[in-house]
């Protein structure tokens, strides 16, 4: 019984009309003075039923504020409550929640007092349940039972004085007509929150409106309040859309999935509107902005973490006759957009405040009718980058399907994005209980919405937290959630790698001064180091010493390198050279032992090192005729170990440990530039006619006409093959056709018994990412300028890649 109570408080922090309605009650007479919330029900029972069916309530049940408000509400325990009855709730000192319960039903049970006392000629029972006193007394017929002896005092003092009832509370009860029923009285809410949620400032919620009504309707997937509310005078916000009326909401065409969320409000005569907020500020507004604000008709604010964008939807952002255009001072594009310094950054604060809060509005885009502002640039090539990955609100199914159950035009709409309010809700609470909020459990629950219509001096109000359809979650699987700026040009393509303090993924990049940066998936620097070259290949991660401890290992033109996660040296590395390393490091760990071997290629000569840095004198391969094409590559088929060393003259070597031939190849391979891999038991590669070669372990050689281009890229697994060419990616035989262009070579990644196949089109900065059967994975291709790293970078379930994003920066998506 007491879960449903919990439940519908906890619906309240979301959203911050029916022709038929109630009659008056006979018990509004004895709602306590000063209560916040009043819950009104026909059938208390009937609706806890539906609350614990309800698939969000059952997820979150063991949340803290369940559990702290089950214990305020042990006065309803063990109560059969199947006829009207009110709940209320309300601040009783500093903070202390007093939960009162009215209704005709039998409530006192003389056997289990522990008190019994008067109080203006009337009985009250003291009895104790729990850790809590509960006190009853009996008015008339009418039974009030309340865990504060104040509160019923009070309630005693209101019924002996025949004290009238609050007459607005009246007049917003009529609104109301299905069998549940919710009362918020503004002006007591801000009290209540400091309790509950002492560490959120919603002070605004105090003058929105005087009373809010709502009908609640519940099932297993949804909850729903729509009722009304009542603002009688210009002193409260929802006056501001006096003689307004509602449009159309378009900003969530341009609110990034990464975003927490986003407010907004239209109007269909500015004039009106910026007198409703002389009155409301009780001062006169210039009217310099006007000509901006007529050209509009919805302004609204997108919510990040760090940061907040304003957003101006004009009527017609190519034929702006306004002075907005003239506050613009060009800069330099992002991603073909224009980008603008504003003049007047403090111009929306000082113009709409209340309803905009926002300073330092600094910057400015235009992304088709919309203007947006943001104190840094940042913030708004978010925006642009997910505009144009198609990774916003609007194009989601889940978003699209949310708004047919709402009203179409709105005079305010608050849209949150659930799964990215977890870390917003878990700071509003009691510092203890931080991290159990983190963990809200939202599900397919996607969206949570509130809508305001306003409508002679009160507005219809909707909320609804409503679970997506399975087919509506996938439409759009990637979410950019970081760009991280690099302070110079980047030479190569970011890596991930794993910081085994954190457990997490740390992501390494070198810039054009040969300076190798490290930094974290959040986007903060951890260390920088200056190299002496570019790192030649892929950064590698071994453990050197064993234990779990992992290091970076990698090999510039004139040293070999081994570093910690801090981007400390191990001794006895670097190496130095005086001849110079002419291909990536290549490292040999035979039989996973931590037995590493270091090959180094000088031209036509392969050398080999231990951990410690010493030359082995046992690898005996002779120098070769002419400069080796690649670096080593290892490959292990039953107990045997292979070492692969192709030659720029055709020649390959097929060697054992010690260097000396294990396979002999007698034909010569005109070799593409791609790697030698294992594929179904043969050393197999491609040559430059694009014929696939394999060779077995006996040198018998294979040549099968692939009709690739001679700068087609593949790569394989044991078991698995994908190659490309012009404009055709072939995975495991199955094919898939994109647009023409300039290419990267393929990468593959093993992932949770998964493959994935990545290619990056670096002429039109496209990233393509599919799966194992040729399949694109859901929100491909999308925006990025070099090959990626493909990884779970938080241990959270999700992937996540880096990839090259402009000159000096790295985008961080994450698949969905």
């Amino acid at each position: 019984m007491k879960k449903f109570i919990v439940f519908s408080l906890f619906v309240i922090l979301f959203s911050a009309c029916q022709n038929e309605t109630k009659p008056p009650s006979a018990l509004n007479q004895f709602i306590p003075s000063q209560t916040a919330l009043i819950l009104e029900s026909d059938d208390l029972n009937e609706l806890s039923e539906k609350i614990n069916e309800n698939s969000f309530s059952k997820a979150n049940a063991n949340l803290p504020f369940f559990s702290y408000l089950e214990d305020k509400l042990n006065l309803i325990a063990d109560v059969e409550l199947n006829e009207e009855s009110y709940i209320s709730f309300s601040k009783v000192g500093r903070k202390e929640i007093a939960t009162t319960l009215i209704t005709k039903q039998q409530l006192i049970d003389a056997t289990k007092d522990i008190k019994k006392f008067t109080y203006d000629g009337l009985e009250i029972h003291q009895q104790k349940l729990g850790k809590n006193n509960i006190f009853i007394s009996l008015l008339n017929d009418t039974y009030i039972a309340s865990t504060s002896k104040l509160v019923i005092e009070d309630v005693i003092r209101k019924f002996n004085n025949d004290l009238p009832t609050d007459k607005d509370f009246e007049k917003i009860q009529n609104t109301t007509s299905s069998k549940h029923s919710l009362y918020i009285n503004h002006q007591y809410t801000q009290q209540l929150w400091e309790t509950l949620l002492p560490n959120l400032n919603n002070s605004y919620t105090k003058r929105l409106s005087l009373w809010t009504a709502v009908d609640i309707y519940l099932s297993d997937k949804s909850i729903q309040l729509t009722g009304v509310s009542q603002a009688p005078d210009s002193s409260y916000l929802l006056n501001l859309f006096k003689g307004n009326k509602p449009q159309k909401s378009e900003i969530a065409a341009i609110t990034p999935l990464n975003a927490r969320g986003f407010f907004s409000f239209t109007y269909s005569d500015y004039e009106k509107l910026q007198l409703a907020l002389e009155k409301y500020r009780n001062k006169d507004l210039p009217d310099t902005n006007k000509s901006i604000y007529n050209h509009a008709n919805e302004i609204g604010i997108i919510y990040f973490s760090q940061a907040q964008a304003v957003a101006l939807n004009t009527l017609d952002a190519d034929n702006d006759t306004s002075i907005l255009p003239s506050l613009l001072t060009a800069e330099k594009k992002y991603r073909g957009i224009s980008m603008f310094r504003f003049s007047k950054p403090q111009m929306f604060y000082q113009d709409l405040y209340p309803l905009i809060t926002q300073k330092n509005l600094n910057y400015a885009c235009k992304i088709d009718d919309f203007y947006v502002f943001a104190e840094k640039k940042e913030s708004l090539e978010n925006i642009i980058a997910n505009y144009q990955n198609t990774t916003v609100l609007g194009s989601q199914a889940y978003y699209e399907n949310l708004t047919t159950q709402l009203t179409e035009k709105a005079s305010m709409l608050l849209i949150g994005i659930n799964e990215n309010l977890k870390l917003p809700i878990s700071k509003t609470v009691d510092a203890k209980w931080t991290k159990n909020y983190n963990k809200i459990k939202f599900n397919n629950y996607k969206l949570n919405a509130s809508q305001w219509v306003y409508e002679h001096n009160f507005a219809h109000l909707n909320f609804l937290l409503t679970e997506a359809d399975a087919n509506q979650v996938s439409n759009n699987a990637v979410v950019q959630i970081n760009n991280i700026k690099v302070p110079e040009k980047l030479l190569s393509q970011p890596i991930f790698f794993t910081n085994w303090k954190t457990k997490t993924k740390d992501i390494a990049i070198q810039g054009v001064s040969n300076t190798l940066y490290m930094y974290n998936y959040k986007g903060e620097l951890r260390w920088k180091k200056a190299l002496d070259g570019r790192i030649l290949g892929d950064i590698q991660e071994i453990d050197i010493y064993s234990n779990g401890r992992l290091q970076m290992a990698f090999a510039t033109q004139d040293k070999v390198y081994i570093l910690t996660k801090d981007g400390k040296e191990v001794s006895p590395f670097p190496l130095s050279f005086k001849d110079k390393i002419t291909q990536p490091l290549a490292v040999f760990d035979y039989d996973n032992n931590g037995k590493y071997r270091f090959l180094v290629t000088q031209n036509n000569n392969v050398l080999m090192y231990d951990k410690e840095g010493k030359n082995i004198k046992g690898f005996k391969f002779e120098t070769t005729k002419s400069n080796i094409k690649k670096a080593p590559k290892h490959i292990r088929i039953g107990k045997k170990d292979y070492i692969i060393i192709p030659e720029e003259n055709g020649k390959l070597h097929i060697v054992n440990r010690v260097g000396k031939t294990r396979v002999p190849v007698k034909e010569q391979i005109t070799f593409s530039d791609n790697e030698w891999y294992l594929y179904k038991n043969k050393f197999t590669s491609t040559n430059k006619k694009g014929e696939l070669i394999q060779i077995d372990q006996e040198g018998k050689l294979q040549a099968s006409a692939l009709n690739l281009a001679e700068n087609h890229s593949m790569v394989a697994t044991p078991k698995s093959l994908a190659h490309f060419s012009e404009n055709t990616l072939t995975i495991k035989g199955k094919n898939i056709n994109v647009d023409y262009g300039l290419y990267s070579k393929i990468a593959v990644f093993y992932i949770d018994n998964k493959l994935y196949f990545s290619i990056t089109d670096t002429q039109s900065n496209k990233v393509y990412l599919l799966d194992s059967n040729a399949k694109l994975i859901p929100g491909f291709p999308i925006y990025g300028r070099s090959q990626i790293s493909l990884s779970n970078v938080d241990n959270r379930g999700r992937l996540e890649f880096c990839v090259l994003g402009e000159e000096n920066s790295i985008l961080l998506y994450q698949l969905e």
